[in-house]
């Protein structure tokens, strides 16, 4: 009888298992239709608390945009109106498997940035939630050794943000996935504190607009 519970449970999670890996690769049936998604992000706002859109910054190319699955992405550049601090946001939305295989801690290390710290996590509340975002720091290539940027990411399939260890596990079951990135420099010889401040700041903006612009927009029709 153990035996025969040993089995019952391991086809179980074999099962369980295929089931995710099939909706991470839209193996079962034909992909959903992430048109409603894609057109929720042309709304979010150009104001963020103090931080006011400046300009769109270079489209991904069609070949990154293959390769990340992405039905639509928004890069845009912001300014904090209070501290002059600019940031960038890049927001992406498409198939879960394509974005979670691509964590920056691999796009930034393949573009022989190092990583000098390990990953913290930024704790960022909205209302009765709490929103995660993975925050990393880096010294660029061939720069002087007291260069830094920093990227805070995470993903969110319409409701709370968060930078689990093992997105695909996460998410790979969901139809759509968000993902967002913003990278900020810090700034001659400001502490990293101030970046992280102004990061987090940031941060409660953005996740305010999406709540109530983006998430709710993609379910509306577009």
């Amino acid at each position: 009888m153990k035996g025969l519970l040993s089995i019952v449970v391991a086809v179980g999670l074999t099962v369980a298992a295929a089931v995710v890996h099939g909706n991470y690769l839209h193996r079962w049936g034909a992909p959903v239709d992430l048109s409603a998604a894609g057109g929720s992000i042309d709304r979010l706002d150009e104001s963020l608390g103090p931080w006011h859109a400046l300009e769109d910054g270079t489209p991904l190319t069609s070949f990154v945009s293959r390769e990340l699955g992405l039905v639509n992405h928004l890069n845009r550049w912001f300014e904090n109106a209070e501290t002059g601090r600019r940031l960038q946001l890049l927001l992406m939305v498409g198939q879960p498997g394509p974005l979670v295989r691509h964590p920056p801690t691999v796009c930034y290390a393949n573009r022989a940035h190092e990583q000098v710290a390990p990953a913290k996590l930024l704790a960022i509340p909205y209302k009765d939630a709490i929103n995660e975002f993975a925050l990393l720091s880096y010294k660029p290539s061939r720069a002087h050794d007291t260069e830094r940027f920093f990227v805070a990411y995470g993903h969110s399939v319409g409701g709370e943000w968060g930078a689990p260890d093992f997105p695909r596990i996460a998410y790979g079951s969901s139809p759509a996935l968000y993902k967002v990135q913003v990278l900020a420099n810090r700034l001659g010889d400001e502490t990293e504190q101030v970046v992280i401040e102004d990061i987090r700041s940031f941060l409660s903006g953005f996740v305010a607009s999406f709540a109530e612009d983006v998430a709710i927009g993609a379910n509306q029709a577009p």
